[in-house]
């Protein structure tokens, strides 16, 4: 369980495991450990278990682990001096690392180079919590590969759909591209017409005012004509009344008839001239009957010349529209890539995990076949030895007597030999101190020194 704090790091609370609980853990994570080990720590067996801790927690080998940093020994005068130490601060950092991602920031060289119970007890407690939460998050681990897998469908899915309007945004530039020429044309048609247009009005409005004059002035003419041969129809039909109701003179008749006549040829000369002029009119208006028809076929040109414009900005509209589609496309395709890359890795993780899990699945079915025909192999051997253990039992009653004496006697040897070694072990123990405090000075100068070089190689 997490608990916020303001020290370096996060700080992670951890329930602090008993001996028991830790040594059968780590079986658990395949970390051969022993009761003894964890009571009565040492340097050599504490390191190697921390070795192998971080080959499953972080997965860096204990050759990888030992490999120097070759540009961190170029630096230094004589690398070959330092290869060892390096290799150690090495395995200081990355098992420091380690501990600060369980929550543990006490770590210091000391935990690996003297041990000591309590210390070493709340380590393996911070990392089995640590590897404990790293595996119940398996489940999640494989809802989110599901998930991985129905995005990656989906991408695919959208990435067929953008490669479908890619292609119609393709096709429909290419339209554009063709269609641009003859769109600029008919505009510049189309203001060539308006203008046109503009002054065919004028000359129709023109035209018909003069059309309308004339026609008033061919209904004149027309009227005044009628009259006239109404005039001469009603002259003729004087004279003849007049000629017959009178004597006439032949020379007064005779010039009547001359006067009569030279207006009547008056009358026919305006008539004709009348009538040509009514032509003329007619012939006029029938031009501008046919220019109104022309006016009329243009009007409809331009009406279907503004039909396509508007057919080209419909298209142009749904052009830009498919182009926003086309962005919010790869704005989804990016987001999803990132998403894939991201749960791309973390289904990587899980599957390692699965496969670590299944290897060490595998490893727990053999030995616990293994250890059963061991059990029924022994039960049969135990059989044996009890039956041979019962006959031992008599001949032993026998020699105890004779045994409790020479143990007695090897109880007094014993103590005078245990009273030796102590000598000896006390005297091992303040040389191993000395040593020990020694090599702990140099491994710290060394890591300050490998702390400013990292600083100075950063620089």
């Amino acid at each position: 369980m997490y608990t916020p704090s303001k020290a370096k790091g996060p700080q992670y609370s951890f329930p602090i495991l008993n001996a028991d609980e830790i040594v059968q853990c780590l079986k658990e994570l395949q970390i051969p450990f022993s009761e003894e080990q964890l009571k009565k720590p040492t340097s050599e067996s504490i390191r190697a278990t921390y070795e192998q801790i971080l080959e499953l927690l972080l997965g860096i080998s204990r050759e990888e682990l030992q490999q120097p940093v070759f540009q961190a020994l170029d630096v230094l005068s004589y690398p070959e001096l330092h290869e060892y130490s390096v290799g150690q601060l090495n395995f200081h950092r990355n098992l420091q690392k380690l501990l600060e991602a369980c929550g543990y920031h006490e770590f210091s060289m000391k935990d690996y180079l003297k041990p000591e119970y309590a210390r070493t007890r709340k380590i393996l407690s911070a990392i089995i919590n640590f590897a404990k939460f790293r595996e119940e998050r398996l489940v999640t681990f494989l809802e989110l590969q599901g998930r991985s897998e129905e995005l990656t469908a989906k991408k695919n899915q959208l990435e067929e759909e953008l490669s479908e309007l890619k292609e119609k945004v393709s096709k429909l530039r290419r339209e554009d591209e063709e269609m641009t020429p003859y769109a600029q044309s008919l505009e510049q048609q189309a203001e060539e017409l308006v203008g046109q247009i503009a002054q065919y009005n004028k000359t129709q409005a023109s035209l018909q005012k003069q059309i309308k004059e004339l026609k008033t002035e061919v209904s004149s003419r027309s009227d005044k004509i009628s009259s006239v041969k109404f005039n001469i129809l009603n002259e003729k039909q004087e004279c003849n009344k007049l000629q017959e109701m009178v004597v006439p003179s032949p020379e007064k008749a005779k010039k009547e008839i001359e006067d009569m006549s030279e207006q009547l040829e008056s009358d026919k000369q305006t008539t004709q001239s009348i009538e040509r002029r009514t032509k003329d009119l007619r012939l006029r208006i029938n031009g501008l009957e046919d220019c109104e028809r022309e006016l009329r076929q243009t009007f409809k040109l331009m009406q279907e010349c503004e039909e396509q414009m508007n057919e080209w900005r419909t298209l142009q509209e749904g052009l830009s529209e498919k182009r926003q589609r086309i962005v919010d496309y790869e704005e989804e395709l990016k987001r999803l890539k990132s998403t894939e890359s991201h749960y791309r890795r973390q289904l990587s993780n899980v599957e390692e995990r699965i496969s670590r899990l299944q290897v060490q699945a595998e490893e727990k079915r053999r030995y616990a076949d293994e250890a059963y025909d061991q059990v029924c192999q022994d039960r049969s051997e135990v059989e044996r030895e009890r039956e041979e253990v019962e006959r031992r039992v008599e001949r032993t009653n026998v020699l105890i007597q004779t045994t409790k004496d020479k143990v007695q006697e090897m109880l007094n040897e014993h103590e005078r030999e245990v009273e030796r070694v102590r000598d000896k072990y006390r005297s091992l123990e303040a040389s191993v101190v000395k040593y020990h405090r020694e090599l702990f000075s140099v491994m710290q100068s060394l890591s300050s020194y490998q702390t400013k070089l990292e600083a100075s190689t950063s620089r």
